[in-house]
């Protein structure tokens, strides 16, 4: 099976024991957590750099999640603007006393 979608991290099961941020491609018909073939169906930091990007994989389905055989990204990974931060002023320093004998 081949799907499209665009991938994101995502709070998933919330409410159980099971709750944990995974990776997900979401497609406009439903959305999938994804796992490598023989890889760890919570935590896989390989699939991290995948983050969104738009996914273009093939694999099979299984429950909630789409195990993935093969992928390919396609075009750029999309990223949220960020504001940049400005320097803030440095604070004068207080003068030490030594105390007198």
């Amino acid at each position: 099976m081949e799907v499209r979608g665009q991938v994101e991290r995502k709070r998933v099961a919330r409410g159980s024991k099971s709750e944990h941020d995974a990776i997900v491609l979401r497609t406009p018909r439903r959305t999938w957590w994804l796992r490598k073939r023989g890889g760890h169906p919570f935590h896989d930091p390989s699939l991290a750099p995948l983050v969104g990007r738009q996914l273009r994989a093939e694999g099979s389905p299984a429950g909630p999640w789409f195990v993935l055989d093969r992928w390919a990204t396609e075009g750029r990974a999309k990223r949220k603007a960020t504001v940049a931060k400005q320097a803030k002023p440095a604070k004068p320093r207080a003068k030490r006393t030594r105390a007198k004998k």
